[in-house]
């Protein structure tokens, strides 16, 4: 029978419910390598447990190809995780910019450049129609908006009155 090896050991563990009430007094719970992945539920403390171990056992056998092999990998490992700790994390997602459209008198919106770019091919928008955005101090028409001026560029200008 193979000897077990615990990899997580806690003594003595009890439970009192308030007024002294006591349930649970003096327990042992010793788990067995996989048994932690599910009581504790942290994988990677799990990988680093079993490779701290692999590596322990060819530092047993210092000789062999595995060990030198372990040790590879563990410095690729380490560098990879260092790698990690040391890049910064992304910043915020950009915020995409918001719309409002004048329509017979009331505001409508939001919408998103490429809701806006719809509005303009079928006519709805044009380079006269009102616009608001964030940042704006007042309606503007949307030919003068700068970041709209590419909406209009495909779409002709209206015919004159004759």
């Amino acid at each position: 029978m193979a000897a077990y090896q615990y990899i997580y050991v806690m003594k003595g563990l009890g439970k009192t419910y308030p007024g002294g009430r006591e349930v649970l007094k003096d327990i042992w719970l010793s788990f067995l390598p996989g048994a932690k992945i599910g009581v504790l539920g942290d994988m990677n403390r799990y990988a680093h447990y079993q490779s701290a171990t692999a590596i322990g056992d060819a530092a047993k056998n210092p000789g062999g190809a595995a060990g030198a092999g372990i040790g590879i990998g563990a410095g690729i490992a380490l560098g990879q995780q260092m790698t990690a700790q040391m890049t910064p994390p992304a910043g915020p997602a950009p915020v995409p910019v918001a719309f409002f459209v004048a329509v017979n008198g009331a505001q409508t919106g939001p919408y998103d450049i490429n809701t806006l770019s719809g509005k303009a091919r079928d006519g709805s928008l044009t380079r006269e129609t009102l616009i608001w955005r964030q940042g704006m101090a007042e309606w503007t028409a949307a030919g003068a908006v700068p970041e709209l001026q590419t909406l209009f560029g495909a779409v002709p200008p209206p015919i004159p009155k004759q």
